[in-house]
């Protein structure tokens, strides 16, 4: 039996949680005996398929508090009582910035026999302190390159925001692309529909976005886009699922802006299909991303999708998936209304509808969103690990 640790910095709603659930759910329980621990605990909509398959999540009992170094060495000692508390073949750590170098180098100096995967799902830092975490992360992924036994990304440029060009170009690092089954989030006009009666929406555009309320996923420039639509009098609803510190702030805003009777905020849901067919186009202006899940669940349910420049084209699924900077709120404004006119985003009649929104059969096929050779990868990062061997390119 091997036994696998999984770390990460908070357990909650967002796609990190949606991947290590994926392994959890296809990984051979006769052969991986696997418990979670997380920094930060919040209500999940994955917490039932964890206790389903009987697999654990631990998460400090104190509030993590004081300076930026304060928190981090109480973070760190956290992980490591975590991780040296039993003999873990592998501890793989789900994590974006460089710090975590540190708390993996003193596991590392503690249990040298523990074989660490470093995992990167993030090309850039988080607010604030942005310039400082730079040049942390780009001294950090030099100076401690040699740490994880293992360097894995959700996508290129995830790789080479965490790690050296050194590692990333060696048989020590491999991009293995996010996947889930995709095929559950495909259109449903019978769910489309209970949404709109539960909500009340009438025949008009149906626009939404899903993620954290936080500086990454730029959720005032959102709402910056919903004024400019309805300063030029468009008619529409926006339901904008997800929780986050931002979110309170974001709902006051939309408040005073006279948003109240447009904006329906969602918790986290387990219905994300539902909500999914409800919308007629998707929003994501984020500042950056490693691999968004929720654009993936998005292009699936057939949504025109307006992103990002700053997003992966490796998401570049169908042809309704619209690529724009985060420089020019008008431009947003102008390219939504465009198409509404110009029939991208068909929201009327049920036939029109059913077939604007097929699921994307073909073009998911060529993708490389593929589950099982995204299980495949894993577990032999795990095997080689263990066997002492490595990728060869």
């Amino acid at each position: 039996m091997i036994n696998l640790l999984y770390v990460l910095g908070v357990w909650g709603n967002g796609g990190i949680e949606k991947v290590i659930t994926t392994y959890c759910n296809n990984l051979p329980q006769e052969k991986y005996k696997i418990e979670i621990f997380t920094l930060r605990k919040e209500t999940s909509v994955f917490d039932v398929e964890l206790e389903r398959l009987g697999i654990p999540i631990f998460c400090p009992t104190k509030n993590i508090e004081g300076s930026f170094w304060q928190k981090n060495k109480i973070r760190q000692e956290s992980f490591l009582a975590a991780a040296l508390q039993k003999q873990y073949d592998i501890v793989h750590y789900h994590n974006s910035f460089g710090i975590v170098y540190l708390y993996l180098k003193e596991l590392k100096k503690r249990n040298p026999n523990c074989k660490i995967v470093l995992h990167s799902h993030g090309d850039d830092a988080e607010a604030p302190y942005l310039i400082l975490k730079r040049i942390y992360n780009n001294i950090a992924k030099r100076l401690y390159k040699d740490i994880p036994d293992f360097n894995v990304a959700c996508s290129d440029n995830a790789g080479k925001w965490l790690f050296s060009n050194k590692i990333y170009n060696s048989n020590k690092y491999k991009t293995i692309i996010n996947a889930f089954d995709i095929k559950a989030y495909c259109f449903d006009w019978a769910k489309r529909k209970e949404i709109h009666e539960e909500l009340q929406i009438s025949s008009v555009p149906v626009l939404g976005t899903i993620g954290r309320f936080c500086y990454q996923k730029n959720p005032e420039y959102i709402l910056e886009i919903l004024q400019g639509l309805d300063k030029v009098g468009f008619d529409f609803r926006f339901i904008w699922i997800g929780e986050g510190e931002m979110k309170q702030d974001i709902i006051q805003k939309a408040s005073k802006a006279g948003l109240d009777g447009k904006i329906y905020f969602i918790t986290s849901t387990d219905n994300v299909q539902g909500y999914l067919s409800s919308m007629d186009a998707f929003i994501l202006p984020s500042r950056y991303e490693g691999l968004v899940l929720a654009l993936i669940e998005a292009l699936c349910a057939g949504l025109t999708s307006y992103v990002s420049e700053h997003i992966t084209r490796e998401l570049q699924l169908t042809d309704k998936i619209q690529y724009l900077p985060i420089t020019s709120v008008d431009m947003w404004v102008q390219r939504i209304l465009n198409d509404v006119r110009n029939g991208k985003i068909v929201y009327r009649k049920e036939g029109e509808i059913v077939k604007f929104r097929r699921y994307p059969e073909s073009e998911i096929a060529k993708s490389k969103f593929n589950l099982k050779e995204m299980m495949e990868n894993v577990e032999r990062v795990y095997e080689v690990l263990l066997e002492q061997e490595l990728f060869n390119g």
